[in-house]
C-alpha cells in the first residue's frame, strides 16, 4: 500500500472520532499523539544521539496503558506534561487538553479517546523507517494531516497551511538549487507546518542523490501550533 493511501486511511480513521469538534481544534489532539508516537519509536529503535528525552511515565506506551480507563484524559495529560517538561516543550506538545469538557467525559468519550490512541498504536512503524530518513517521513505525514485538517475546516483555512506547490517554488527562489555545501542549514523561524523545510530537503535530495540532505533546523512550534 502506498504511503498516501496509508496517510488517507489514518486521517479518515481519526476524523471519524472527532464528533462535533471543529477539525482545527481536533488536530491538536491528533498531532500530539502522532509526535509522541514518532519520538517514542525513534528513541526505542535507534542508537543515534539526539536531543529528545523520553522520561519515565512520558512515553507513548504509557498512553497506551491507559486505554479504556475512566481517567484516560487526565492520564494522557500527565504523560504529555512529563514529556514536555523533560524537553522544554511546555505549551507546545501539551496544549491539547484530553480532559477538556469539549471532549465530554462519558463512556462514549472514553471509548473515542481510546480508539484514537489505538489508531496510532497500530500505525506501521516502517512509515518512520530509519533508512527512509524517518524525520522527513514524519514531517511528510504531519504536513499531510495539517493539509487535510485545514481543507476540512470551516474557519480561515488559508491562515494555517502553505500548499506544497508554493513551498517548492519558495525553495527554488531562496536558492536551494545553487547550494554547493551539503552541510548548509536552512532556518525558517516562522515555519508553522514546516512545509518549506521539508520541500527544500526533498528538492536537495533530488538534485544530489546520495549526498547528505540539507539540514533542516526548525522551531518546535512546527509540530503543535494553535490557530
Amino acid at each position: 500500500m502506498s504511503q498516501i493511501k496509508i496517510y488517507d486511511q489514518l486521517y479518515n480513521a481519526c476524523i471519524n472520532l472527532r464528533g462535533n469538534l471543529e477539525p482545527q481544534r481536533f488536530r491538536n489532539y491528533v498531532l500530539s499523539l502522532l509526535f509522541l508516537k514518532y519520538v517514542s519509536i525513534r528513541h526505542n529503535g535507534s542508537n543515534e544521539s539526539w536531543n529528545i528525552t523520553i522520561p519515565k511515565g512520558g512515553s507513548f506506551d504509557d498512553i497506551v496503558s491507559m486505554k479504556y480507563r475512566e481517567n484516560i484524559g487526565e492520564g494522557i495529560n500527565v504523560v504529555l506534561r512529563r514529556f514536555a517538561e523533560s524537553n522544554n516543550l511546555n505549551g507546545i506538545i501539551d496544549i491539547a487538553d484530553f480532559n477538556s469538557a469539549e471532549l465530554d467525559k462519558d463512556k462514549e468519550s472514553i471509548d473515542r479517546i481510546s480508539c484514537l490512541v489505538e489508531i496510532f498504536q497500530n500505525l506501521e512503524e516502517n512509515i518512520f523507517n530509519e533508512q527512509n530518513h524517518s524525520e522527513y517521513s514524519f514531517l511528510k505525514l504531519y504536513d499531510y494531516l495539517i493539509h487535510k485538517f485545514a481543507y476540512d475546516s470551516t474557519i480561515n483555512k488559508e491562515a494555517f497551511y502553505t500548499p506544497n506547490e508554493i513551498s517548492i517554488i519558495m525553495a527554488r527562489v531562496i536558492g536551494v538549487d545553487s547550494v554547493k555545501d551539503f552541510n548548509k542549514t536552512l532556518y525558517d523561524p516562522a515555519c508553522r507546518s514546516g512545509s518549506l523545510l521539508t520541500c527544500a530537503a526533498d528538492h536537495a535530495q533530488y538534485l544530489w542523490p546520495g549526498k547528505k540532505r540539507l539540514q533542516c533546523l526548525f522551531s518546535t512550534h512546527a509540530f503543535i501550533s494553535s490557530p
